[in-house]
């Protein structure tokens, strides 16, 4: 024991320290390299480096494809916008009232005729209003200097005075009087249309009002002319009205009538039919927005199943501000659409604007009784969570 206890000494291990060191093999020489007493070198920690993301770059060709693309969309844009604007040209050239002047003049040789230049229909009253312009055509028949009226060189002013009369009216709806007419300084002619026109109002018949926008208006009305001065009749040759207003089409067709007065004696007159009727431009608009507001009507109905459907949507944030949005947006499709009647029960409601507006706001209800629902539901499992832990640390 002496001789291991010399060995373990402090001086015995510096000398075997110095042995090693020159290379002297020893039985401890493991246990006393220098190396093996210094402590053990601790590696640094792994850091792993985060992975490229690689993002897919596009092609060149790609590229000039998108912009091709994109060059293309543009022009053709500009072209079909460019396109539509000459519709304004082609409405300003096109001459209503000459046009219909010479249908009307064509297959009299002389006469007088009543050209509706205006028709002005008001459905809620309900009434119609129609500016009529009394014409004369033919030889013997126009004022000296009126002629050319509307771009028809055969008619212009009658030349004798004359009184229009409206149905039964005992007094004349027009009294004209060519002496009334001035003469143009310049040129020596003669024409003012206030002095030979008048306005008429006629009571519609609505009994398909409620069709809307398949709605119909019929009215039937005569009308007689007198000499002013003799009180004979002048025979009113035609009744003609334009066909096309902002928010209807006109349909008219005259017929040669008479009256038998008191004496026996007849009396010729003209009678008239106006049929009036949405044009299908404004139809297919309207259906259009009747149609939309269906869609959006089901889109609601959809958000409520798809926050069924998916736990994990919250009901509260998105899908009511989508149906909000909806509730909002049915009312101002339905006040665009044109002459909109009011909301007495058209049949265009009753199968549209209010089921969409009950099922938009049943289903705003719903969705916030989903959004309490779950914020409960939630608070519950929180505070059942918070019960279990308190007790896990009382145990």
């Amino acid at each position: 024991m002496h001789g291991v206890d010399t060995l373990l000494s402090p001086v015995s291990t510096d000398c075997l320290l110095e042995v090693v060191e020159e290379g002297i093999h020893r039985p401890f020489e493991p246990f006393l390299k220098v190396d093996y007493l210094k402590p053990k070198h601790r590696p640094e920690p792994l850091t792993l480096a985060p992975r490229p993301v690689l993002r897919p770059t596009a092609s060149p060709r790609a590229r000039l494809s998108s912009s091709v693309l994109l060059i293309i969309f543009t022009l053709v844009s500009l072209v079909f916008t460019g396109s539509l604007s000459f519709a304004f040209f082609g409405e300003r050239n096109s001459d209503v009232l000459g046009d219909l002047l010479k249908g009307a003049a064509a297959p009299l040789p002389t006469g007088i005729l009543l050209l509706g230049e205006d028709v002005d229909v008001d459905v809620d009253e309900p009434s119609i209003t129609v500016r009529w312009s009394l014409i004369a055509c033919g030889p013997g028949m126009v004022l000296d200097g009126s002629e050319g009226i509307h771009g028809i060189s055969a008619c212009g002013l009658p030349s004798r005075n004359i009184s229009v009369f409206v149905d039964d009216a005992e007094s004349p709806a027009l009294v004209f009087s060519p002496s009334n007419i001035p003469f143009l300084s310049s040129s020596g002619m003669r024409s003012i249309q206030a002095l030979s026109q008048f306005d008429a109002d006629y009571v519609l018949d609505v009994h398909e009002a409620h069709l809307y926008p398949m709605d119909r208006y019929s009215l039937s009305t005569t009308m007689f002319a007198l000499d002013t001065e003799t009180s004979s009749p002048v025979p009113i040759e035609a009744l003609h009205t334009i066909h096309e207003t902002i928010s209807f089409s006109v349909v008219s067709s005259d017929s040669s009538t008479y009256h038998t007065l008191s004496d026996g004696s007849r009396r010729s007159s003209r009678e008239l039919h106006l049929s009036v009727s949405r044009p299908t431009s404004a139809r297919i608009f309207i259906f259009s927005l009747w149609a939309t507001n269906w869609l959006l009507a089901h889109a609601a109905v959809g958000l409520i199943l798809l926050t069924i459907r998916n736990e994990e949507y919250y009901p509260g944030d998105s899908p009511a501000l989508a149906v909000l949005a909806i509730l909002l947006a049915i009312p101002r499709l339905r006040e665009s659409m044109p002459d909109d009647p009011g909301f007495d029960g058209v049949l265009i409601d009753t199968v549209g604007y209010f089921p969409q507006m009950a099922i938009s706001g049943i289903c705003a209800v719903t969705l916030l009784f989903l959004a309490a629902k779950k914020e409960m539901d939630g608070a519950d499992g929180a505070l059942g969570t918070d019960v279990d832990n308190r007790r896990s640390a009382q145990a």
